[in-house]
């Protein structure tokens, strides 16, 4: 049977945010009778897999905990969440499922971040714990944005029968939920929470490029009053305007707007 236990990591040393803080509220409430379990610098050996030790030395603490999630789940089984995944909704009943996962809705992946449940020593947790151990580590933006930790596990579950797209899935023994259930739209008005949602995620980004940061925090500002579409172009013309200036800021949108048309035509 699977451990009753919560993992989630928090490395570099300062005090939990207020949206962690608010999640592990939920924790306690919608998962009664877990235990919540924290992992960090001082129970977390990261300096044994060079992947780990080397996003730890660059303070890049969310790559750290891409590679400790797997480990932990790995040896001790049981639920881990990132702690931007507030849950709304009782999740006993999905105790009988195990191993689930659910899907991000803007990338079409399983992702751990929203949720993952297993036992101790599953298989596909334990080749992600492989695949990290054997790679190394990069501080390149072009490498980190293809080899998220998103992109790892759903990789690995591709193998037994996963495919990328929008709907609950079952195979291999595994459960992977749409994302409506741990991912809701964020939109006009807010989350969209269906009868289905388990959680709503409110991601940080703390891993993606000053200049993202910029893009996802209109989104996240103005979505409920524009609607997610209105707030995504405002929030990309606002970002390369900020990164690359007025005038190369707006050959980058006219470009991307080239490449929109084009491959809508060829649709």
């Amino acid at each position: 049977m699977m451990e009753k236990v919560i993992h989630y990591c928090w490395f570099g040393g300062k005090p939990l945010s207020d949206i962690a803080m608010k999640s592990l509220a939920s924790w306690k409430r919608f998962a009664p009778g877990f235990e919540l379990r924290q992992w960090n610098e001082d129970n977390f050996d990261f300096e044994t897999c060079e992947w780990s030790r080397d996003a730890y030395a660059a303070k890049m603490w969310a790559f750290v905990a891409d590679y400790a999630r797997f480990k932990v789940l790995h040896e001790y089984g049981g639920i881990y969440m990132d702690v931007g995944s507030e849950l709304i909704r009782d999740i006993t009943p999905l105790l009988g499922s195990v191993p689930f996962t659910a899907i991000e809705e803007s990338s079409l992946t399983a992702t751990t971040g929203l949720i993952v449940a297993v036992e101790p020593h599953d298989p596909i947790i334990g080749a992600c714990v492989a695949r990290y151990e054997s790679m190394r580590f990069s501080t390149d933006p072009a490498f980190l944005d293809k080899t998220t930790v998103n992109e790892v596990f759903t990789a690995e579950l591709e193998k037994i029968g996963f495919r990328r797209e929008n709907e609950e899935q079952s195979f291999g023994g595994w459960r992977v939920m749409n994302s409506r259930a741990f991912n809701p739209v964020y939109g006009f008005g807010g989350y969209h929470i269906k009868p289905c949602t388990y959680s709503i995620h409110r991601s940080s980004g703390s891993w993606v490029e000053p200049k993202y940061r910029i893009k996802k925090s209109v989104v996240r500002k103005c979505s409920p009053l524009i609607g997610r579409r209105p707030a995504q172009i405002l929030g990309r013309v606002l970002m390369e305007v900020s990164d690359g200036g007025l005038i190369e800021g707006s050959k980058r949108i006219l470009g991307v707007a080239r490449e929109k048309v084009a491959k809508g035509r060829e649709d």
